[in-house]
């Protein structure tokens, strides 16, 4: 994970427990040259996302908050 997290990519949530990415084809590249094994599951062409699919902040705080429940936040304020 620290690997994938050092090379900032766009990560989405597995329903398997995993770690899926949205690369391009330069990016899974580099990933497979850094060692890790890649499966590509789907293909889909360059250009903006659905608006319906972008959370907003309150959608992202409360997916996080579901998951999470009750893990208190560290660090500075």
């Amino acid at each position: 994970m620290r690997q994938v997290a050092d090379m900032d990519l766009d990560r989405v949530p597995d329903p398997e427990g995993g770690v899926r990415l949205l690369v391009d084809m330069d990016e899974a590249a580099r990933l497979v040259e850094s060692g890790l094994e890649v499966t590509l599951v789907q293909a889909a062409p360059a250009g903006p996302l659905d608006p319906s699919l972008i959370m907003d902040d309150d959608a992202a705080q409360a997916w996080l908050d579901e998951r999470l429940g009750g893990t208190e936040q560290g660090g500075q304020n």
